[in-house]
């Protein structure tokens, strides 16, 4: 199915740690496979609607839904994620982003 055919617009929570997402592009015989650290527990995936007959997607990691703080404050905190953090406090974490050949399953970048 081409991309530009695609409607998608939806946040996946409660990721496992350690899980990876993996694009293929089978014409380049590339692999993009995406991991984050544990705060990372959603991911966003969209297409642009078909009418922009854009040949691209968005797969995004995030920390909370989207619309976070209003999904908090309606009670469903688990699903939103919110962190909070106090004057002074600070949080870290991290995305990582590896290409690999298919064929090989070597590092290209």
């Amino acid at each position: 199915v081409p991309i530009a055919n695609l409607k998608l617009d939806h946040v996946y929570t409660g990721l496992q740690e350690q899980g990876v997402a993996t694009i293929d592009y089978r014409q380049e015989a590339l692999q993009v496979a995406l991991s984050a650290s544990q705060e990372f527990t959603h991911m966003v995936l969209y297409t642009p609607p078909p009418e922009a007959d854009a040949p691209y997607f968005c797969l995004e990691n995030q920390t909370c839904s989207t619309d976070a703080i209003n999904i908090h404050h309606r009670g469903m905190r688990e699903i939103a994620h919110v962190l909070e953090l106090h004057p002074g406090e600070s949080s870290e974490g991290w995305i990582r982003y590896s290409v690999s050949d298919i064929h090989t399953e070597g590092v290209v970048l």
